[in-house]
């Protein structure tokens, strides 16, 4: 239910009084429910795009720090010769596919940081539409309440009206 329909229930709700449309606390309540589902949700979701983002660069920085060292040791003993050129060959090749690899999880990592970003700013957008709905919902309680006393304040009193004085001018 968006604002509108909200809107126009409550309307429907005050000018039914006493018919089978739901109570508007109840409506509100059910649409303030319904809004905090939805953000608990998304920002779960949003948490888990930013933990995935954030353990994939991890990932690519700590097996960065394991293997360059160790891929440097290697080319010393190569640049020495002591290493036959199918073994050189091999041992390039693993490190380059290990560096596509890191590569790959890296651009992975950075397009769901991205969408953790845009998903962190929908998920603002969508607390503050939930908020205004919050404060609409409460407002249209309050101006119902408000309709009901000026309701009984119109009804005349169990005594009866009031006698008027009358004023005879002589």
């Amino acid at each position: 239910m968006h604002e509108h329909e909200l809107g126009k229930a409550l309307l429907r709700a005050g000018a039914a009084e006493g018919r089978d449309l739901p109570d508007a606390r109840q409506l509100a309540a059910t649409v303030v429910a319904r809004d905090q589902r939805r953000l608990r949700l998304l920002g779960g979701l949003i948490l888990a795009l930013w933990l995935v983002g954030a353990g994939g660069i991890s990932f690519v920085l700590y097996e960065l720090a394991v293997h360059v060292p160790e891929y440097m040791r290697l080319q010393m003993k190569i640049e020495e010769g002591g290493v036959s050129m199918e073994h050189r060959q091999r041992i390039q090749e693993n490190f380059l596919f290990g560096f596509q690899i890191g590569l790959s999880v890296t651009v992975c990592s950075v397009a769901i940081l991205a969408l953790a970003a845009l998903g962190t700013f929908l998920l603002v957008l969508a607390s503050r539409r939930a908020t205004l709905r919050q404060v609409n919902a409460n407002l249209a309680l309050i101006a119902n309440r408000l309709q009901q006393w000026s309701h009984d304040d119109d009804r005349p009193s169990p005594s009866g009206p009031m006698p008027q004085e009358v004023t005879h001018d002589s």
